[in-house]
């Protein structure tokens, strides 16, 4: 019997493929299948097959029903004990029914399967976790529980089960598998190529800043490589930048200014806009200006091109061109109180500022339409309360990637 650790627990870890139950019953339904196929011919097998496949148990249904308002329901008590008396081999039912539950109703899926586990002789569905952790198509709830299920029960196995996610679209189950490559790595021998190979493919799969990074360094020092991590992470790096315009009491924010207008049209065929689009400014007329962000982060400097200024606002604009209409995410770093446009359509609005400067701080899920895309933002600077160094800061960073963090390239 294997405890749980750091609790007490009844289940034990046996993996199940010495029993294979599957074998048998799968065979009998493949036999009364035939028969029906014979009787009454394929179309009849086909649909009495699909009203055969089981639904999810009521009991679920109820607890799925679960919000803030109805925690004292008896019906929501009565369901969440009768389902903590399963025995655990009804786990991957209540998974199931996790991937689909609001936050309430997970805590209650949660606190039901920790009834599970402290059935007499709880035996973990072992084979079935592990199908559910290594599978990209669920979702991250019952993939997350799963992993724990198991990590509790015999880390040993996750430690085999973490090398085959390494190129998992989800990041907390890859980080594990990038650290475990980085780490053969460094058994390797010091400039060989088969640590220069190992680091690499490590660094084509990783997505956190850290682990990107760190894997950069290491290439960068012992082989003189550069990767090129504005391609690698998908930032914007060529902007055009106008302001600043006048945001006196934060009014600017709120202020539709001509820049909001700007269009596909404005752009010659080489990506750069007409000189004649000119504004008035805070201080008079302003133009547009081409503006390079640094290659290594992304990040644009409204103080260098705009002037280190306060109560205002400016622009930028980029053209994103894609191959094909897909689904994508704008992942935006940004202190100050912004707000964002892809084609014309506004995707994000953040009126207080100064609330953090970290990586991906908004994750924001958009539809690319094929071709040209036109990306713009408006980032406020505003009077800071006292003098206080760092709420000089006025930059931003812009990437375009895909729900994992893998950037999307755009068409050259």
């Amino acid at each position: 019997m294997i405890a749980f650790k750091n609790r007490s627990r009844n289940c034990k870890a046996e993996p199940r493929e010495q029993r294979r139950p599957g074998v048998s019953i799968g065979f009998e339904i493949l036999v009364f299948l035939f028969v029906i196929f014979v009787g009454s011919g394929w179309q009849h097998s086909v649909l009495l097959a699909q009203s055969e496949v089981p639904q999810r148990d009521p009991l679920l249904e109820t607890l799925l029903q679960a919000e803030r308002t109805t925690i004292g329901s008896e019906d929501l008590q009565a369901a969440w004990q009768a389902v903590s008396k399963w025995p655990a081999s009804r786990l991957p039912e209540v998974l199931a029914a996790a991937d689909e539950a609001n936050p309430v109703a997970l805590n209650w899926l949660r606190s039901a399967i920790d009834g599970m586990l402290e059935q007499p002789e709880c035996e973990l569905p072992i084979m079935e976790l592990k199908m559910i952790v290594q599978d990209p198509q669920r979702k991250y709830a019952s993939r997350r529980i799963a992993w724990e299920l198991l990590d509790s029960a015999d880390p040993n196995l996750m430690e085999s089960i973490a090398e085959t996610l390494i190129a998992d679209p989800i990041a907390v189950f890859r980080r594990p598998a990038i650290e475990k490559r980085v780490a053969y790595a460094a058994t390797l021998e010091k400039n060989s190529e088969e640590r220069r190979r190992v680091l690499r493919d490590a660094f084509k799969v990783a997505r956190d800043e850290d682990q990107v990074g760190d894997i950069a360094r290491l290439l960068d020092v012992e082989y003189g490589e550069k990767p090129d991590l504005a391609k690698h992470f998908g930032f914007i790096v060529n902007w055009h930048v106008v302001g600043p315009f006048p945001n006196i009491d934060e009014a600017g924010f709120h202020e539709s200014f001509p820049p909001e207008q700007i269009k596909l049209s404005d752009f010659n065929s080489d990506g750069k806009l007409s000189e004649s689009l000119e504004y008035a400014g805070n201080s008079g007329k302003v133009q547009w200006k081409e503006q390079a962000a640094v290659n290594d982060t992304g990040e644009l400097d409204l103080n260098q091109v705009l002037g280190k200024e306060k109560e205002v606002v400016g622009y930028g604009v980029t053209v994103f061109e894609c191959s094909t209409e897909r689904p994508a995410e704008v992942r935006l770093r940004m202190q100050n109180a912004f707000k964002l446009w892809l084609n014309g359509e506004l995707i994000q609005s953040q009126a207080i500022g100064h609330t953090g400067n970290s990586f991906d701080q908004y994750v924001i899920p958009v539809t690319l339409k094929q071709g040209k895309n036109i990306l713009l933002i408006k980032s406020s600077q505003n009077k800071p309360p006292q003098e206080i160094e760092w709420y000089d800061t006025w930059h931003f960073n812009v990437r375009i990637c895909d729900s994992s963090g893998t950037a999307i390239q755009e068409i050259k």
